[in-house]
């Protein structure tokens, strides 16, 4: 079998193709660790580009706390406006209660007055009547 048809029959042929480029890769950074110092300038060019990386991540750094400290602020206001909502609402339908309980009253005693003015009338009417 061909080293060629021993890669397409393999599922797992990419992934073991990757491994070991990646894993070529790695021994050639190990050699150069192992088998060459870095110069002054290079040294220095590595902490250069290290402090700018740094620099730029305490940047994101604070970014990201300023927006999870807003975050939280907007929090605990969306909930107090919420509780304030909800205190609202209450009140409003106590409000429409107590409408309704004084049109039924209105009503009701609109009713009874008919019937009282009524019997009186009925009443003055009989004595009228009979005496």
């Amino acid at each position: 079998m061909d080293e060629k048809d021993r890669k397409e029959s393999c599922p797992f042929g990419e992934k073991i193709e990757k491994a070991i480029t990646l894993s070529q890769q790695n021994n050639l950074q190990l050699e150069k660790l192992l088998n060459q110092w870095y110069t002054n300038k290079d040294l220095f060019e590595m902490i250069e580009n290290l402090k700018e990386d740094m620099t730029e991540f305490n940047e994101n750094f604070h970014k990201y706390n300023g927006l999870v400290e807003k975050q939280q602020k907007l929090k605990k206001e969306f909930h107090k406006k919420k509780e304030l909502a909800e205190k609202n609402k209450k009140e409003i339908d106590k409000m429409k209660q107590k409408k309704q309980t004084k049109s039924s009253v209105y009503k009701n005693w609109r009713l009874w007055v008919a019937w009282i003015i009524s019997i009186l009338l009925g009443i003055s009417n009989l004595y009228l009547v009979f005496s």
